[in-house]
């Protein structure tokens, strides 16, 4: 196993692993980083999740409650408040949140809040 020094294009460092993901730094705060091609895979995953959700809320505009698929375009209750939420086909599944950074430290974004409409988490 060896290990290489580096910096990202944003001046961070990096340390990577050859033939594995790379550990980059966002501020003081350590995270895998997959390689490029692994990213361009999760980055189309969601490109693709995102179609989906708007297309189900185009055809919830049109289909009658008996053509309607339940758990995907019927309403859910959430399990942690018990409150109804909007229909799992409007709703991230596989690319739930993101971690970002604010005053330097990290935080994260969640694209499934029970309290904000499915189009904010668009």
């Amino acid at each position: 196993m060896k290990f290489i020094n580096s910096k990202d294009d944003s001046g961070n460092e990096v340390l990577s692993v050859s033939g594995g993901p790379k550990i980059a730094f966002m501020g003081k705060y350590a995270y895998l980083r997959p390689n490029d091609e692994v990213l361009r895979q999760m980055i189309e995953y969601a490109v693709t999740e995102k179609v989906a959700i708007e297309r189900c809320m185009e055809d919830l505009k049109t289909l009658k409650d008996e053509e309607k698929i339940k758990n995907y375009h019927t309403a859910n209750k959430d399990k942690d408040t018990g409150k109804t939420v909007e229909p799992n086909g409007t709703r991230f599944l596989v690319f739930t949140e993101i971690v970002t950074m604010k005053n330097g430290k990290p935080v994260t974004i969640n694209f499934n809040d029970p309290n904000e409409s499915s189009e904010k988490m668009l």
